[in-house]
């Protein structure tokens, strides 16, 4: 049921405007989601003003006490989970891939806190590639081409969602219906709806969940709860 999503950014995107969408889509509830954008695959022309645009939303998010006002992300829900991220950021250093960001973990606070970290065009066969990440690390990649970026967003055992980002509607649907997912979106990314059918796609599961026919049945229940 997992999800190693992908995000492809055309040519005509405009970085400065889609980098808050990208950036929260990338670290929703602190990147621990099956359906949060874990590889997000850029142009070589816009690549770095995607890149320059997420660093500088990364360095402006504070990670730390949920009772904190200034808070936006908070810790790993887990000491497991958080064991495995600091074997992950080994692995990573070990590899000598390039980072982008990576912030400071609160000192004044107690809490199995992962900082975010953004990497550089990493190996795709990487196992922090190619692997779910279930926590703040995401790789960011430059592509030429599209179909270099379509075969490699889908070069995952996973299907759970992907997205497009640009300002072609042609082009932003026929990218879209290249895409391996369940769930596919356009200039947006896990953002679900009661009224679209969601379901997984290869290794991300079988089954639909919502829908017109999945939200009857769900107004259905409450209604039986109801009387009861």
């Amino acid at each position: 049921m997992g999800g190693n999503d992908p995000g492809i950014v055309l040519t005509d995107a405009e970085p400065e405007k889609i980098a808050q969408a990208l950036f929260d889509s990338m670290f929703l509830r602190n990147g621990q989601g099956c359906i949060c954008l874990k590889r997000l695959y850029a142009h070589e022309d816009i690549y770095s003003r995607v890149a320059e645009a997420l660093v500088g939303i990364a360095s402006a998010t504070k990670v730390g006490d949920g009772f904190d006002p200034q808070t936006r992300l908070g810790p790993v829900q887990n000491q497991p989970q958080y064991r495995r991220l600091q074997s992950v950021w080994e692995e990573i250093k070990r590899s000598g891939v390039k980072v982008l960001f990576r912030g400071d973990v609160p000192t004044n606070t107690e809490g199995f806190f992962s900082t975010v970290t953004l990497l550089d065009n990493p190996p795709d066969g990487a196992s922090f590639v190619a692997q779910e990440i279930f926590g703040p690390i995401r790789s960011t990649f430059k592509y030429k081409n599209l179909d270099e970026a379509i075969r490699r967003a889908n070069d995952t055992s996973y299907g759970l969602g992907a997205s497009v980002w640009g300002s072609d509607p042609v082009q932003l649907r026929t990218v879209a219906g290249r895409l391996e997912a369940g769930t596919v979106w356009i200039n947006q990314h896990a953002i679900p709806s009661p009224f679209v059918p969601m379901s997984g796609y290869k290794d991300s599961g079988l089954g639909v969940e919502y829908g017109q026919e999945g939200l009857a049945a769900f107004c259905n229940i409450q209604v039986i709860a109801a009387k009861q």
